[in-house]
Parts: structure tokens; C-alpha cells; sequence
């Protein structure tokens, strides 16, 4: 029978990992790396943040991610993470983005041309890839076995279709609650509002991931990510 639990108050745990980087040094991370194609420059907007930039060629790629992969999943070992962020199509339907926890680096976090997240990684993301739908989806990956929603109005629990592009801010959560080491429940979250849940995830073989916010480009002009924070927390 399933369950799922909406939102555990994982920073009452008392034991748990959590940081919530914005970014205040000169476009640095005290969490993370920061990778960026194009230049990193710090947002002059109150509360900090950094405009993450790729460069002129097709495909490449800036974003945030912790060096080493940091969340292992197991029963009880909840784990959660947030990301604001904004960005406008510089060059139409051609920027890529993912935002959530991933198994792999960087650089091999999306697929060249619009082929979106890898077709092999532990993880559960947003992404919106170039040339393909302009509504965020979201994807739960072990390996090869993976199940993908693009969050049209059809598909959200709110039955409203969700676009990555604009320019409004969105605070993008995923959270990962293992009922046991067999299987989770995932929660995709939107400026608070549930948007789409994944019931009996199974965990079996899962890889260690990290967080992740990044951007790469569809096209020969620079796309840009506006990221205001990233927070995350596990219960350890």
C-alpha cells in the first residue's frame, strides 16, 4: 500500500547536513563549485546571487554543484533542496536547463542538442531542454530506469502548465523522502506549490548525488542563469 508524507520537517532532525549558499563573494561558492563557460559576475540585487553565463558555443555549460556527491539515500535519510532562480531566452526555445540532485558532474549533466538529462544517472530534476517543450519536466532516474513528466497543464496537480522562461523568480524544491531502502516518494515543488509527486521510487543500487542548478547553451548565443540561492538539507 502506498503512503507519502508531504513534507517532513527535515531541519528539526536531529542530526542533518544543510547549507544555503547565495553566492555574496565575487561570484563564488563556499559550498560548491561554480562552473562557468561563460564569465561568473555577482548579482547586485538584495540578498546576493550570481549570474551564471554560458559562452558562445553551442552547448556549453555554467552552473553550481557540490564537489563531491553528498547525499546517499537510505530509510529515513530524507533530503531536500531548493533553488531561485531566473532566466529569459536570449535566442528562442534554445537554453537548457536542470535543477535538482544528480549523480554526475557538470559537465555531463545534460546531453548535447536538446537531449536532456543523461540517459543513465541516480537522480530526480527539473529540466527543460532547447527545441522541445518551453514548460519545465521533471524525471526520477536509477540508471536506466527512468520516468519523465513534462508539467503541462494536463500532468501538474494544480492543473496549471508550468514555463521554465520569464522574468519572474522561481523557487524550485525537490525532496526525497526514503520510506525504506527499497523506496521513496518524490515531491517537485514550485514557489510552494506542490506540482507533481512520484510515489515508490525505487532506491535499489541508487548512486550517491549532489545538488545541482545549471544552464547550457541550445545555440551559438550565450544563455544566461540568474541564481539567487541554492539550500539543501539530509537528514544524517
Amino acid at each position: 500500500m502506498k503512503t507519502f508524507v508531504e513534507y517532513p520537517d527535515i531541519l528539526h532532525a536531529d542530526r542533518q547536513l544543510a547549507f544555503s549558499e547565495t553566492f555574496l563573494t565575487t561570484g563564488t561558492s563556499s559550498r560548491g563549485v561554480i562552473t562557468a563557460a561563460g564569465t561568473a559576475a555577482v548579482l547586485n540585487v538584495s540578498g546576493g546571487g550570481v549570474a551564471l553565463p554560458t559562452s558562445t558555443t553551442d552547448n556549453s555549460k555554467s552552473g553550481f554543484k557540490p564537489v563531491g556527491n553528498i547525499v546517499l539515500l537510505a530509510a529515513g535519510k530524507t533530503a531536500w533542496m531548493g533553488a531561485k532562480l531566473q532566466y529569459s531566452e536570449a535566442n528562442t526555445n534554445s537554453a537548457n536547463l536542470l535543477v535538482g540532485f544528480i549523480s554526475t558532474v557538470i559537465a555531463s549533466a545534460m546531453q548535447n542538442d536538446g537531449a536532456g538529462p543523461p540517459s543513465s544517472y541516480s537522480g530526480a530534476v527539473f529540466f527543460k531542454t532547447d527545441g522541445g517543450s518551453a514548460n519545465w519536466s521533471v524525471e526520477v532516474s536509477n540508471g536506466s530506469t527512468q520516468s519523465t513528466t513534462e508539467l503541462s497543464a494536463s500532468n501538474t496537480l494544480d492543473k496549471l502548465a508550468k514555463p521554465a522562461a520569464g522574468s519572474a523568480y522561481q523557487y524550485l524544491e525537490v525532496l526525497i523522502y526514503p520510506k525504506s531502502n527499497t523506496y521513496a516518494d518524490v515531491i517537485f515543488r514550485i514557489d510552494g506549490v506542490t506540482v507533481f509527486k512520484v510515489m515508490d521510487w525505487t532506491l535499489t543500487s541508487i548512486a550517491a548525488m549532489s545538488p545541482i542548478a545549471m544552464i547550457m547553451a541550445g545555440s551559438t548565443t550565450a544563455e544566461t542563469l540568474n541564481l539567487r540561492r541554492v539550500d539543501f538539507a539530509q537528514v544524517i
